[in-house]
């Protein structure tokens, strides 16, 4: 372990989500006091698209499957439309343009959800990420 191996996070200007944090040196960086506020609230956690399957889907999913549960969606706020960075090659966002929903399972789980709108993985749901309480 040296010096180079210490990280921090600092904030970084991208049209994707999981971009908006670059990782970098400890020791070259002084540490980002006062981060931009986002129009928009983000997941605590994210992680790469996961597909779900859809149970009851009438324009926007109802009832799907994730991970083996299945989610009843009681509230949907959005959509956010975002479209990849044209000028980066991201084998993740070849999906084209995208339409985020934050949605609320009768559960009470909060979720990311998006809808593929072209490219490789045309009119696919995904979950991208947790609000997590």
């Amino acid at each position: 372990m040296g010096f180079d191996s210490l990280i921090q996070f600092h904030p970084n200007q991208s049209h994707i989500p999981e971009n908006n944090i670059q990782k970098v040196s400890a020791i070259y960086y002084s540490p980002k006091l006062s981060w931009p506020i986002s129009l928009y609230k983000r997941p605590l956690l994210m992680f790469d698209p996961e597909q779900i399957k859809l149970v009851h889907y009438k324009k926007f999913p109802k009832l799907f499957i994730w991970r083996k549960k299945q989610y009843n969606i009681n509230a949907r706020f959005g959509p956010e439309r975002i479209t990849a960075e044209w000028w980066l090659d991201n084998p993740q966002w070849r999906t084209g343009l995208r339409d985020y929903w934050k949605v609320e399972t009768e559960c009470g789980t909060r979720l990311w959800l998006f809808e593929a709108k072209g490219a490789e993985l045309n009119g696919g749901w995904y979950i991208h990420g947790n609000f997590i309480k």
